[in-house]
């Protein structure tokens, strides 16, 4: 089968506009997805090339789902049945309705639209949780988060980026949630049923940083995400017998 980037040199359909990094990325994470039956949604359509491209990646998607707030986008005719486009913003009532009546849930989500860090924090935290176990969200184009154009900048606390650094703390609240509230630390971003839902559930697995990039990785099963228990093997310890001390305890500590 040929590369992402492969699909991108020989396209002559709609415009698509990708950075070279991210041909690259997808294809080191989607490839062993190709023949799967996945549900694919795409935050942003413009022309609708990705969307052509894309099907032609997933070659057994189930369905193909681009939405775009452009009423222009509402033209686009496309040859293959399983490309859907709702034409509304993607964090409005409507297109989450519209979203869901395609796929009650995703395998890939992909974020390439308006790249303001409140759309984007407000997309992730709507879709997410709609996403499969063992699926994976990414956000494009963080780059803007240091444009004023975008509402962003260098030294502004409520960038996307910073959401997803939030995040990473959260992946690890047990070992500072004696020093401060977990509210206090991601109340900016997130309201407090949002933020129990991520506390109670740790659905995350990983968040990876990239240039301009930002992938996380929604964990198998609720809990997966916690460091789980320690295991300490071997019986000689000829420089540190603590491990072998600390095994002894938990051996012997009622469960």
């Amino acid at each position: 089968m040929l590369s992402l980037r492969e699909l991108y040199a020989q396209h002559g359909g709609k415009v698509s506009d990708k950075w070279t990094l991210y041909l690259r990325v997808y294809d080191e994470l989607l490839s062993s997805r190709r023949t799967d039956p996945c549900r694919f949604l795409e935050i942003g359509v413009q022309n609708g090339g990705s969307l052509e491209i894309w099907a032609k990646y997933f070659e057994n998607a189930a369905c193909i789902v681009g939405c775009d707030i452009d009423p222009r986008c509402s033209v686009l005719r496309f040859d293959d049945s399983r490309i859907n486009v709702v034409v509304a913003d993607v964090n409005s009532p409507e297109a989450i309705a519209d979203i869901a009546a395609i796929s009650e849930t995703y395998d890939i989500i992909i974020d390439d639209g308006s790249h303001v860090p409140r759309d984007v924090i407000a997309s992730f935290l709507e879709f997410f949780p709609r996403l499969s176990p063992g699926g994976l969200y990414i956000a494009e184009d963080l780059h803007c988060d240091y444009f004023a154009s975008h509402g962003g900048g260098i030294r502004d606390p409520d960038t996307a980026t910073n959401f997803f650094f939030c995040l990473v703390q959260l992946m690890g609240v047990a070992h500072w949630q004696n020093d401060l509230a977990p509210e206090a630390l991601a109340g900016r971003f997130i309201d407090e049923d949002q933020l129990a839902w991520f506390l109670q559930n740790q659905w995350i697995e990983s968040i990876t940083f990239l240039d301009s990039l930002v992938v996380v990785r929604r964990a198998l099963a609720a809990g997966n995400g916690r460091l789980g228990d320690r295991i300490i093997v071997g019986e000689v310890a000829d420089v540190n017998a603590d491990a072998v001390a600390l095994r002894q305890r938990m051996s012997s500590s009622p469960r």
